[in-house]
């Protein structure tokens, strides 16, 4: 609707009227509309503040016409309108200017309204003028001439219409014939064409001479009781607020993003060093503070959007209005609830706020849903000086109170450590620690199979003070058993000094002791001395019903990888191992020397049937051999702990820390509906936003806006006394499609 760009508001300084030689007055007419000298006024009412006059033309005169057929002014108002249905282009068209004029400024709103086709098309706009000494001209008067001295004797006036002289008429000038719509021409006659600007050379305004300047401002509305107008916003404007604010979406998807990314990554890292921790807090808080601004900043852009649909709802007092416009800011926000005079106003305040804090909290609940504890199962190692226990020997002067490597004292003390071994925890082979894993106090002391168990090595850093760790290393070893089982059939009630075993030859074997039934007894020949990691052990299972005979053979295998002599064992440790279940040291002999730990080649052990080494395991060679390999690999872990400790290069263990996600579910739904609900607000503020025009972000915008606004409120302070309390309402106006911008916007001062 191009046509309403150029309908600025137009008037000009305080004219009363004002005879001048008895037949003339003083009239204010549109800028550029230079009356003809035939034209002439007739005084049609007068009123205590305004006077109307009617204009016209002689009949026959040939260069007269009438724009505007009645113009109504006074000391401090000025209007004029009409309807015209001679319009090419248009079936009807309504024009209406109301202007307010103080301190030689004058302020103007002007109502237009078009019908074509059915379709009325209507828009509001607000001027404001100054410069006003053109546009007084003297019209003489045809008729009614003594109308104003009749008023001021009148106690009542009357609103009869004074008829003009008869050779005069007020035919309405004819628009061109090449219009299609609202021509431009026609409108430029009837407000004088576009203003100029006033000359650099103009003062303070009190040039008469000066050239009228008109500022309009631009802000489209509808006409009360006018049909919605049919193009009122920019066809463009739902795209670029739907883009405005999906691009702050992808802002806050991309953070989400990155906390699972960082979360994720971290959580399959496993320990880490406090120094990592502190980058991983780092990352966490800097995503944390960019989320949260992100959010309260998309929350703002909302506001600003949204302000403009709720100026328009109804007529705001001037605080309301103020704050409604300020209202991208929490603190203007939370005044309009204290100023606000409706409480469904109220009540979209406070779910506005809470929507802000429920922001907020949500992204600090996400710290809720992980922790960052200090490692409790394993940590990180790097290199360095390590304590390992020194496996060359068996130290004996934790069970023999005198020091010393007498052999009867290191067989006691081995068989001494594989019983120590019941006291602590066994597991399967698959439940071997990783290394690195902290030694904790209540694990597995080794890892048994079918036939083998193992030992892990574990070592810790030299340092013995608060940050003394004790990890698990790669290096193991082993102790592998094998027997095979043989019924006894004679003797085989552990009375006798001898058994007869169902072998191929029946073979009768001497008994070491006669300790009864129910007890196994172990025995094993150790003339071989320490150059030998693989042992042979002799088992009697002694019973009334059910006697067995086993005979095994146990290895000690070497450490698995083991790289430096420090990782190895010494030759003692394994061979005792070996055969530690028989070992007795110092116990009687029935047979050989009565000293048998002195220089017995025979060495034996009973355990009852009721312990676990002793109990009966009914022919099971492979339970047997388990038995067996358990008690060598007791040995060796328990020397270990028991050893003292040598200091060599290693993989020294440092305190670490652990991250967790406590919670899985709850970090998904916190993540999930921050990108959620930031999607549908941005589209719901897109969609609501864009039934009225929505004003750029531009300081110089708003600025512009509210210059009529500060006009008409200055003008009203000067006739305060005058007028009721002013309210402020937004008119919205049409998209002009030939130019491409909106017309006729305005914040209006509005009177009750």
């Amino acid at each position: 609707m191009k046509t309403i760009t150029t309908l600025w508001a137009l008037g000009g300084a305080a004219a009363t009227v004002a005879a001048h030689a008895q037949d003339v007055a003083q009239i204010l007419l549109p800028a550029q509309w230079k009356p003809s000298d035939e034209l002439g006024v007739s005084v049609v009412h007068v009123g205590a503040s305004a006077t109307t006059f009617a204009l016209g033309c002689p009949t026959k005169a040939s260069d007269c016409s009438v724009v505007i057929p009645t113009i109504t002014q006074g000391a401090m108002t000025w209007g004029y309108g009409g309807e015209w249905q001679n319009i090419q282009g248009v079936d009807e068209y309504t024009l209406r200017n109301d202007c307010d004029i103080a301190r030689g400024t004058m302020i103007c709103t002007t109502a237009v309204t078009q019908v074509k086709d059915d379709v009325t098309r209507s828009g509001h706009l607000t001027g404001t003028t100054t410069y006003l000494g053109d546009l007084i001209h003297p019209i003489p008067i045809t008729a009614g001439a003594k109308k104003p001295g009749e008023h001021t004797q009148a106690t009542t006036t009357t609103s009869t219409p004074i008829e003009t002289s008869a050779s005069w008429t007020s035919t309405p000038v004819e628009t061109s014939a090449s219009s299609t719509t609202l021509a431009t021409s026609t409108a430029m006659t009837l407000t004088g064409g576009l203003l100029p600007t006033s000359d650099a050379g103009h003062d303070d305004g009190h040039d008469d001479d000066a050239t009228p300047t008109a500022t309009p401002s631009v802000i489209p509305t509808d006409t009360p009781g006018a049909a919605v107008s049919v193009h009122r916003r920019s066809p463009r404007q739902l795209y670029k607020l739907l883009l405005y604010h999906f691009a702050g979406w992808l802002i806050t998807a991309a953070i989400v993003g990155s906390f699972y990314g960082v979360l994720v990554h971290y959580s399959d890292k496993g320990v880490m060093l406090y120094k990592d921790r502190r980058v991983f807090n780092a990352v966490i808080i800097a995503l944390s503070i960019t989320l949260s601004l992100n959010l309260e900043s998309c929350l703002k852009a909302m506001t600003g959007d949204l302000r403009w649909w709720v100026l328009s709802l109804r007529d705001w007092t001037l605080p309301e209005a103020d704050l409604i416009l300020q209202s991208e800011h929490f603190s203007y926000l939370l005044k309009l609830f204290v100023v606000a005079s409706h409480w469904i106003l109220r009540i979209v305040i406070v779910s506005w706020i809470l929507l802000h804090i429920a922001a907020q909290v949500a992204v600090a609940t996400i710290g809720l849903t992980h922790t960052v504890e200090a490692a409790a199962h394993a940590t990180i190692t790097r290199p360095g000086l390590v304590s390992v226990p020194d496996m060359s020997q068996i130290e004996t002067t934790r069970v023999i109170k005198s020091p010393t490597l007498a052999l009867a004292a290191l067989r006691f003390t081995a068989n001494s450590y594989g019983q120590i071994a019941l006291g602590y925890n066994w597991g399967r082979l698959e439940e071997r620690p990783e290394p690195g894993t902290l030694l904790s106090p209540g694990g597995n002391l080794q890892y048994c199979g079918s036939d083998r168990c193992e030992f892990v090595f574990y070592e810790a850093n030299a340092s013995q003070g608060q940050n003394y760790l004790t990890v698990v290393t790669n290096r193991s070893v082993a102790s592998v058993a094998h027997c095979e089982a043989y019924r006894v059939i004679r003797g085989g009630d552990g009375n006798s000094t001898t058994i007869t075993i169902d072998d191929a030859d029946a073979s009768e074997l001497k008994v070491p002791t006669i300790n009864g039934d129910d007890q196994t007894t172990f025995l094993t020949a150790t003339g071989a001395g320490f150059n030998n990691s693989t042992g042979i052990v002799f088992a009697f299972e002694a019973s009334r019903t059910n006697p067995w005979f086993y005979a095994c053979n146990i290895t000690v295998e070497p450490v698995r990888n083991a790289v430096l002599p420090e990782h190895e064992l010494g030759a003692n440790v394994s061979s005792l191992a070996a055969v530690a279940i028989a070992l007795q040291a110092y116990g009687a002999s029935t047979q050989g020397s009565s000293a048998a730990g002195t220089g017995a080649a025979r060495q034996f052990q009973s355990y009852p049937a009721a312990s676990s080494y002793g109990e009966p395991k009914g022919g099971n060679a492979s339970a047997m051999a388990l038995n067996m390999a358990s008690f060598a690999t007791g040995v060796i872990a328990v020397t270990a702990l028991a050893n003292d400790n040598v200091e060599i290069p290693g993989q020294r263990p440092l305190r670490g820390v652990e991250f967790r996600i406590s919670d899985w579910t709850a970090l998904h739904i916190i993540l999930g509906l921050i990108a959620g609900v930031h999607f549908l607000l941005g589209l719901v503020t897109s969609l609501v936003a864009d039934r009225v025009v929505v004003q750029t972000r531009s300081e110089l915008t708003m600025a512009e806006l509210l210059r009529p606004v500060g006009q008409k409120l200055e003008y009203r302070h000067v006739q305060a006394r005058n007028r009721p309390q002013p309210t402020i309402r937004y008119r919205m106006g049409d998209w002009d499609e030939a130019y491409g911008f909106h017309t006729d916007c305005a914040l209006e001062v509005v009177d009750w």
